[in-house]
């Protein structure tokens, strides 16, 4: 049964007045005094940004090439910022519907990640392709579950010129299908994940490439992943951060893992864990929006089932033009197919009668 078009608007103006407020809350939390990204965009632009800063090439593309456009009097950092912060909120309401989330629940979703954001900026600057890698990943999350699964390599290639955590984005494909992905009738959807790690390779050493390799940098003077995991544990104002940024996220997240999908429970299991073992590793986790792409598009669809249950996932997802008013959910057997499945499907065989 469709929904009333009073109750479409309303969900849209809903929609348009809370990405609006969030916008302009994250964008206050977003301003800095002391010049930090002017400073790390000359470094990029000199070639001494280091590695991996030098190599987060796509963020730092789009802020040079707004810097050359007639923004008004607007400073390109706070037109991007603004810009990213609309688009994932609105993607992300459009993925959670997807999921099979009401839109009342969505917009529950979209304060969290509103609220999450605004804590986790203030140690990490503008962040600028940190806010990017959680747009491509629900882009990804939208094409995998609206039937354009060939998207997702782009997706992979622009992701890894924007961060290397891009690099989970071909797994998706595996989180949705499961098991089922090695067998004959999947083959195309193997095909496709195979290709899309191949871009995201393809640009993770082409843009080092590029711009010459570098030995990575560790923060302090440490020189070997123990070390740097250690200089980590020890950081009081690292957990503080850390625990800003998930909140109590990891906790209702495990909670919810019976109520959640199939494929939410996988991808928790594929990125979630790697995701923050890597960063303990190799970073500095204090900046809490470096986990900004699994608290989006993992951690808050888990605790969301907590509102719902169950019946979120048994709504079953359909494509996104479907549920951008609010339009109700299809039952799972009217799940969008990829293309290239719907055409391969045999036709039914056409029984014509005889001539008298």
């Amino acid at each position: 049964m469709a929904v009333s078009l009073p109750a479409r608007l309303s969900n849209l103006a809903l929609l348009a007045l809370i990405v609006a407020a969030g916008t302009y809350k994250v964008l206050v939390y977003s301003q800095e005094w002391n010049d930090i990204a002017l400073w790390q965009r000359n470094l990029f632009l000199s070639g001494d940004a280091g590695n991996p800063w030098q190599y987060r090439a796509l963020s730092q593309w789009i802020a040079i090439w707004l810097s050359s456009v007639d923004l008004r009097g607007w400073w390109e950092y706070d037109v991007m910022r603004t810009a990213q912060t609309a688009l994932l909120l609105v993607l992300a309401y459009v993925h959670y519907g997807q999921l099979g989330f009401r839109p009342r629940t969505r917009f529950l979703g979209l304060v969290m990640i509103i609220l999450l954001s605004m804590l986790s900026l203030r140690p990490s600057t503008y962040s600028l392709d940190r806010f990017t890698d959680a747009i491509i990943y629900l882009l990804a999350g939208i094409a995998l579950f609206g039937g354009w699964s060939l998207l997702l390599i782009p997706l992979a290639f622009l992701g890894s010129l924007n961060r290397e955590t891009a690099g989970f984005i071909p797994f998706m494909i595996l989180a949705k299908e499961g098991s089922a992905l090695f067998s004959p009738a999947k083959r195309r959807q193997l095909a496709i994940l195979i290709v899309a790690l191949a871009a995201y390779t393809a640009a993770f050493f082409g843009i080092r490439a590029y711009y010459s390799f570098a030995r990575i940098t560790i923060q302090d003077t440490a020189s070997r992943l123990a070390s740097a995991f250690l200089f980590d544990v020890q950081r009081r104002g690292m957990w503080v951060a850390f625990f800003t940024a998930f909140n109590l996220l990891p906790f209702t997240s495990v909670v919810a893992l019976p109520w959640c999908s199939a494929y939410l429970r996988r991808l928790f299991w594929i990125m979630v864990p790697a995701w923050i073992g890597i960063h303990f590793l190799t970073s500095w986790p204090r900046e809490g929006l470096m986990f900004l792409p699994p608290i989006v598009s993992v951690l808050i669809p888990m605790t969301l089932h907590l509102v719902e249950g169950a019946a979120a996932w048994d709504r079953g997802p359909v494509r996104a033009r479907d549920f951008v008013l609010g339009a109700r959910r299809h039952p799972p057997e009217h799940v969008a197919p990829d293309p290239a499945e719907r055409r391969a499907q045999p036709r039914p065989a056409r029984h014509l009668e005889p001539v008298a």
